[in-house]
């Protein structure tokens, strides 16, 4: 789950249940199928980009060039939601938060 803020240009608030803003936000959910469908003012995918983005800075630190190899695991769980195009979003949004690699187990 990420929280957005509202407004013409939404920035990543929030990452996670735990970590609700006070400002006023946008939840998005980015794997539940159950959650009915509605107008966001970005694509789900680039909200999984910036998803991506900030637990590669969390677990390597802001300034840090290191590009990580990334292992997914129970990526075919996702099979409800994403309908067959998990691996390939995975794989695409990863890449593009700077992943150097990615692998499925």
């Amino acid at each position: 789950m990420v929280y957005l803020s509202t407004g013409r240009q939404p920035v990543l608030l929030a990452v996670g249940r735990d970590a609700i803003p006070e400002q006023p936000h946008i939840e998005v959910r980015l794997f539940d199928a159950a959650s009915p469908p509605r107008k966001l003012p970005v694509e789900k995918a680039n909200c999984l980009i910036a998803f991506f983005h900030h637990l590669f800075e969390s677990v390597q630190g802001r300034w840090s060039f290191a590009r990580p190899r990334v292992v997914f695991t129970g990526a075919d769980s996702l099979e409800a939601a994403l309908c067959g195009y998990q691996r390939a979003l995975l794989r695409y949004a990863a890449l593009q938060a700077g992943a150097r690699s990615c692998r499925f187990e």
